[in-house]
């Protein structure tokens, strides 16, 4: 569950990830009434099992219609930290940004719910550690968008050494020889720490 966003008098759009379907945008009719089962179970954070029905063509702008919802993780210790929130928040904003509406990634869709369990059982949330733990899902959910910055090599000669720059504009990091005015000085253990974030499982992170 990325987002949801209050519609109408009683129902609640929800921006949901999928396995199957990547991004889609769900409407709950009457989630927000007070006998409703379905308005707890639409909340940032929750991984569900959703059962949809499209709408009518026309309604809703098409937006497909919750039949019911199941919560299969609550991720209470996200929701219950201002780190672990936040933190979560912007990796969730990040999804929905980089995915497009019915394109499935399935390798985001499970490197996401690993993230959040992985956040979720963070006992005491240290902002330094955290930001590492997302950084490292960060960088991974760029590769798979075939966006993720070229580390290991200058990305003008391809060599392996003196990297000491990094170019916004060619999406990676320069050796001196082929550094331009227009890059950015790199820290050698800033560059060490992302290719170890890069490479490095969740769980090793974590």
């Amino acid at each position: 569950m990325l987002r949801t966003i209050r519609f109408g008098e009683a129902d609640i759009i929800a921006h949901l990830y999928t396995r199957d379907l990547g991004r889609l945008n769900v409407i709950a009719k009457g989630a927000r009434r007070t006998k409703s089962r379905l308005g707890a179970r639409l909340e940032p954070f929750f991984v569900t099992q959703v059962m949809l029905r499209r709408s009518k063509l026309g309604g809703e702008g098409g937006l497909r219609n919750v039949q019911s919802v199941d919560v299969l993780s609550a991720h209470d210790q996200i929701r219950a930290s201002w780190t672990l929130q936040s933190a979560g928040a912007g990796a969730l904003d990040l999804l929905g940004r980089l995915s497009e509406e019915g394109v499935a990634n399935e390798p985001a869709y499970h490197l996401t719910v690993r993230l959040l369990a992985q956040l979720d059982d963070v006992a005491a949330p240290d902002p330094v550690h955290v930001s590492a733990l997302v950084g490292a899902w960060e960088l991974k959910l760029l590769h798979l968008a075939g966006l993720a910055p070229q580390l290991g090599v200058c990305v003008r000669c391809g060599g392996e050494t003196n990297l000491t720059h990094v170019s916004s504009e060619d999406g990676g990091v320069a050796c001196l020889e082929c550094s331009l005015p227009r890059d950015r000085a790199l820290d050698p253990g800033v560059l060490d720490a992302a290719i170890w974030l890069m490479r490095s499982s969740l769980p090793a992170v974590a």
